[in-house]
C-alpha cells in the first residue's frame, strides 16, 4: 500500500470508523507495521474518538427532536471529521518535530566535521613545520668541534716521554691506552696521578675497541708536568690484575 496514496485519501478515517473491507483493512494494518507516521495518526484519531464518546456518554439525555436520526448521523460524521483532523494535526506535528530533530542532527554533524577538518589542517601544518625544520638541519653545514688533544699510550721502552699538548681552551683530552694481548678483560679501572703524586682521577671503563681503552680527561685534572696512569683489568669475580703503567707529560699548547 502506497504511503502517499494513504495521505491523499480518507483511509485513516475509514479504518478508525471500521468502514474498510477485510482485504483493505488487512493491507492497511500491514502498512501500519512499518509506518510510524500512519500509526501515530491512527492512535491520535482513536484517542480523540474515544474522548468524544466519553463526552457524549456524560451529557444528560434530552428528548429527541423530530429529526433525531439525521442529527445523530450528522454528529457522528462531525465527530469522525474532528477525529480525523486531530489525527492529521498530530501526525503533522510529529512529522515537524522529527524533521527538526533530523535537521539539528545534520547541523551538529556538519559542525563536528568542520571542527575535525580544522584540527586536521592544524596538525598537517605542524607536521609540515617539523619536516621543514628537519630538512633545514640536514641542509645546514656541520660545525666542526674544537680540536680535542689525543695521546696514545703504548707499552714501549727506550723512547721519549709521551707529551700531551693541552690547549688553553676548556676542551677535554683523550688518552688511548693499549690493552693486554690477547684481551682478557671486559672492564678496566684507570687511575691517574698528577705531578705531585696525588691521585686526581679514578674510573672504571669498558674497552673502546679490541686494541685500546679510551680515557676522557677533563682539563681541570691536568696540569703541566709529569703524570702517571695505571690501568687494571677487572675480572667477573671482582678481582683486579695490572695491565699497564704509563708515564706522560703535559705541556701548554703553542
Amino acid at each position: 500500500m502506497n504511503h502517499q496514496g494513504i495521505e491523499e485519501t480518507d483511509l485513516v478515517e475509514a479504518y478508525v470508523t471500521d468502514r474498510l473491507g477485510p482485504a483493505q483493512r488487512a493491507e492497511f494494518e500491514a502498512h501500519l507495521v512499518d509506518c510510524p507516521e500512519c500509526l501515530g495518526r491512527v492512535e491520535a484519531a482513536h484517542g480523540l474518538l474515544a474522548g468524544l464518546h466519553g463526552l457524549r456518554d456524560e451529557l444528560p439525555a434530552l428528548p429527541a427532536p423530530p429529526a433525531t436520526a439525521a442529527r445523530t448521523r450528522w454528529l457522528r460524521r462531525l465527530g469522525i471529521g474532528l477525529a480525523f483532523a486531530a489525527a492529521l494535526g498530530g501526525a503533522l506535528l510529529w512529522g515537524e518535530g522529527r524533521a527538526r530533530r533530523v535537521e539539528r542532527a545534520l547541523t551538529d554533524e556538519r559542525e563536528a566535521r568542520v571542527t575535525d577538518q580544522q584540527k586536521l589542517e592544524a596538525l598537517s601544518s605542524r607536521l609540515a613545520e617539523i619536516e621543514a625544520a628537519r630538512a633545514a638541519e640536514r641542509a645546514a653545514p656541520a660545525v666542526a668541534p674544537g680540536s680535542v688533544p689525543v695521546l696514545s699510550l703504548m707499552a714501549t721502552r727506550g723512547t721519549d716521554l709521551p707529551t700531551l699538548a693541552l690547549p688553553a681552551s676548556s676542551v677535554p683530552a683523550v688518552l688511548l691506552v693499549e690493552r693486554e694481548s690477547p684481551p682478557r678483560f671486559g672492564r678496566y679501572r684507570v687511575t691517574l696521578r698528577g705531578p705531585d703524586g696525588a691521585e686526581v682521577m679514578e674510573q672504571e671503563l669498558a674497552p673502546s675497541s679490541r686494541e685500546v681503552v679510551a680515557v676522557g680527561l677533563a682539563p681541570s685534572v691536568l696540569r703541566p708536568g709529569l703524570h702517571v696512569l695505571t690501568i687494571e683489568g677487572l675480572s667477573a669475580e671482582g678481582g683486579a690484575a695490572p695491565v699497564g703503567r704509563h708515564r706522560f707529560q703535559v705541556v701548554p699548547a703553542r
